[in-house]
């Protein structure tokens, strides 16, 4: 999907902001484009409902993708990547060389 093909202006610059961020969240896009809550949410709906848009519930966060770039599985993988605290884990895991590509030595 190519945003030029979306025909409304704030719909084409909502889904252009998903496409540069996929995984952002709601408060996100709200802090970054200059539409009003409802005028936002309206908006996400009509992308969603026209598949131009993926919906990602990550259990804190309702997180946008543009639709058939992410699957299931990556989604997932990039929710937890754009939480903080899972971040700070798996620095943590590649830094002592204990992630499950490594060679983590349990004695």
């Amino acid at each position: 999907m190519n945003e030029g093909d979306i025909e409304v202006e704030s719909r084409r610059a909502i889904y252009q902001e998903i496409a540069d961020s996929p995984g952002i969240h709601f408060r996100a896009l709200l802090d970054t484009l200059p539409y009003a809550q409802g005028t936002l949410q309206y908006h996400l709906r009509q992308l969603a409902d026209e598949d131009l848009i993926d919906v990602s519930d990550d259990g804190k966060y309702t997180r946008y993708y543009p639709a058939a770039d992410f699957d299931e599985a990556e989604q997932t993988v990039m929710n937890a990547l754009r939480r903080e605290y899972s971040r700070r884990i798996l620095a943590h895991l590649l830094a002592d060389d204990r992630s499950p590509s490594g060679s983590w030595n349990a004695s």
